[in-house]
């Protein structure tokens, strides 16, 4: 019967199957560029498996010495290149006490040291002129080896942050440290949108963040009301809504600092205000 169901209905099956693969490819096409390859120096995590496709770290455990952070902060870390030394140092204790509260869940067979120190490294730099830099509502790091299927919103994506869970794709994050005067930077982004959700959302009682974080939407709301009569420097993406804004302003503030000062000067000096940082001074950028 099975059979005779099969021949029945052969070429009806054989369309479906048609559909299913072209909309594959379709899904492919779609996505942002994967021609960005994991570097040859990576080093594996060694870490217990808890699936066959999923890797743990636990920050708080040993696997990844003072030596490993520094590597990889000095090859694959270009804010953290360009410090003066005795900043360097502030990073890079920053990124180790950053690391030690989280955990990371890698979404692959495989997993690389780089991955908890450069994901870290990037919250550290949003927050480098800030006194609070842990994110503590935020528990886990996921890493996915590249763009992701999202269920919630049904979307392939780069990086979302989402029920106390900053979720990024690890290609497009290289690509991001790998050109970073393109004004795209994935970790940058989600680390943006982390940091609006600790400080404004869950913790809601510092003043003067709050305060300063009201004069940058205001700012940016000029931009944001009226994208077809300005100069912009922002994408189409910066233009969804205002908390795809900022998050694409904090990658602007600083992979294109000059530019934005240039072209959004209130913006650019609002930002500047709330985070205490001027990336315009690579060696030393905080203000105080």
């Amino acid at each position: 019967m099975f059979i005779q169901f099969i021949s029945d209905n052969l070429i009806s099956i054989i369309f479906i199957a048609a559909i299913i693969i072209y909309t594959i490819g379709s899904v492919k096409h779609a996505l942002k560029e994967k021609d960005v390859s994991l570097p040859d120096e990576q080093t594996q995590v060694q870490e217990p498996v808890n699936d066959s496709n999923q890797l743990i770290y636990y920050g708080n455990k040993p696997g990844i010495s003072d030596e490993d952070i520094e590597n990889s902060l000095s090859t694959w870390q270009p804010y953290y290149k360009n410090l003066q030394p005795f900043l360097q140092q502030k990073f890079f204790q920053r990124v180790k006490e950053f690391m030690q509260q989280k955990v990371f869940v890698i979404h692959s067979k495989e997993g690389y040291k780089e991955m908890p120190v450069l994901t870290s490294a990037a919250a550290v730099q949003v927050t480098f002129g800030l006194n609070d830099f842990l994110f503590p509502s935020f528990n886990t790091i996921e890493i996915f080896p590249e763009e992701f299927f999202d269920g919630n919103c049904n979307k392939i994506l780069n990086g979302i942050v989402d029920n106390n869970i900053i979720s990024i794709a690890w290609n497009q994050f290289l690509k991001g440290n790998s050109n970073y005067t393109d004004r795209e930077n994935v970790g940058i982004h989600e680390m943006a949108h982390a940091l609006y959700y600790q400080k404004i959302i869950i913790n809601n009682n510092d003043d003067a963040f709050t305060a300063n974080f009201t004069d940058v939407m205001k700012q940016g709301e000029k931009i944001y009301s009226s994208p077809g009569q300005q100069n912009t420097l922002f994408n189409i993406y910066a233009f969804k809504n205002m908390q795809e804004f900022w998050a694409e302003s904090i990658e602007m503030f600083f992979e294109d600092p000059s530019g934005m000062q240039i072209t959004y000067d209130e913006l650019f000096t609002a930002i500047k205000t709330l985070l205490n940082q001027d990336p315009r001074n690579s060696v030393s950028p905080v203000l105080s």
